[in-house]
């Protein structure tokens, strides 16, 4: 019964739309779309509108994933020109930068892999630095690749000394990475934030090298020695690219007399 009225209904609207001029049949149509066929017209604008609306979305979705491409390429090129442009200073040595490309070891036994070796002139026991200060040292060379062993390793041996008073002590480094300023007497002029540097006993690295600042101190279990934690200016969790000190110490008193390198540690 109701398909009935609903036939009768659209009948009687097109014999409605199709008498009279075709003047009067516009002004009829435009009349019915905007009483009666106003929410069915509306709800084809609409759907036009949204299928236009995903359509330049997709459009504008596909130009910034092109836009983002080219600004990761532009960050890779920058990135290459800040490493050709590291700013370090070694007058008295010839340097090479390398990237670290790989990790091996647990945290506190953890070494570095750099992409360059031998070929580029590095051997081991060569003192790796930061643009900020000291690193670590290199402990095997390959043809072209090398390990780095950092100064928060457990087996790393640095001399190290009081940049204010030339204050001498080992710096090493405990199973949890923490850096300290071992083998100061008791007594020892030092204070929290002095600046640490490698000192002229140091056998892997030329002297005034800047290591850290003291963060803490303490009086050692023997109560006849002093140490100082370290917070290094190296941060070693988050380096990219290190300069490799194409500096070797030929210390031949020190084989003669039996002396233990630190760098054999």
């Amino acid at each position: 019964m109701i398909k009935a009225y609903r036939f009768l209904i659209f009948l009687i609207l097109a014999l409605f739309l199709l008498l009279g001029s075709r003047e009067s049949r516009y002004q009829k149509a435009n009349f019915l779309s905007s009483t009666i066929y106003l929410p069915f017209i509306s709800s084809v604008n609409w759907l036009n509108s949204y299928l236009r609306l995903q359509n330049e979305n997709l459009a504008l979705h596909n130009q910034l994933t092109g836009c983002q491409i080219e600004l990761n390429n532009l960050h890779q090129e920058l990135d290459f020109y800040r490493k050709q442009n590291i700013d370090f200073t070694a007058p008295r040595y010839d340097f090479v930068t390398a990237d670290v490309i790989g990790s091996n070891g647990e945290f506190g036994q953890r070494y570095y892999i750099l992409d360059q070796g031998r070929e580029a002139g590095i051997k081991p026991t060569m003192p790796v630095l930061g643009t900020e200060g000291v690193i670590g040292k290199v402990v095997t060379a390959g043809h072209n690749y090398s390990l780095l062993m950092p100064i928060d390793h457990t087996d790393f041996k640095l001399g190290v000394m009081l940049q204010k008073n030339f204050t001498h002590g080992l710096l090493e480094a405990d199973l949890e990475g923490r850096i300290y300023m071992n083998m100061m007497r008791l007594g020892s002029e030092v204070s929290l934030g002095d600046t640490i540097v490698t000192s002229h006993f140091s056998k892997t690295f030329p002297p005034f090298y800047p290591v850290g600042t003291v963060s803490r101190i303490k009086i050692a279990a023997d109560r006849l020695n002093m140490s100082a934690e370290i917070e290094p200016f190296s941060k070693l969790q988050s380096m990219t690219t290190v300069i490799v000190l194409l500096y070797e110490n030929h210390d031949e008193y020190g084989k003669e007399l039996g002396i233990q390198d630190e760098a054999e540690n």
